[in-house]
């Protein structure tokens, strides 16, 4: 494999958001290169808090404001490219803003589904991998912890 960034350990933060008024509906965005559907998910830039990194993942991509509010889990991957990933996945409410798609993104459309949709969309080969599926799955099964109990402050010597 030549990719200079082959090996490489990566964060990613995930923030599943509901519309104000349907809980039982969340945020999806459609990616422009594959077409296919998963969480507001990004990279957590360096020297940057998980939960900092995915709050300004779900504005860049989405158009909202949130605060975090439970943790969802900690998931572990390998990507396509051979780089180990550490996804934070957060549940989060929105503050404010108004649903757009912003063109420097990666992004392609927002739309909200459920979660009997979500698996619709599994079954089709419509997500990015089964991870939406799986953090959907657990959050809505009530497995969530409250963010301030796991994941402390950035330390500052």
């Amino acid at each position: 494999m030549n990719n200079e960034n082959y090996g490489l350990m990566r964060f990613t933060g995930t923030i599943i958001v509901s519309p104000p008024l349907d809980k039982n509906k969340f945020f999806f965005v459609l990616n422009k290169i594959d077409e296919k559907w998963s969480l507001p998910t990004g990279k957590i830039n360096p020297f940057e808090h998980p939960s900092d990194g995915a709050v300004r993942e779900v504005l860049e991509e989405i158009g909202f404001t949130v605060v975090v509010k439970q943790l969802v889990g900690i998931w572990p991957f390998t990507s396509p490219k051979g780089n180990s990933i550490i996804n934070i996945v957060y549940s989060g409410e929105v503050i404010e803003g108004i649903p757009k798609v912003d063109s420097k993104e990666s992004i392609s459309k927002i739309d909200i589904f459920s979660l009997r949709e979500v698996r619709d969309l599994h079954k089709k080969g419509k997500l990015r991998g089964s991870a939406s599926l799986r953090f959907l799955e657990e959050y809505c099964a009530g497995r969530v912890w409250p963010v301030d109990q796991i994941i402390k402050p950035t330390l500052v010597d």
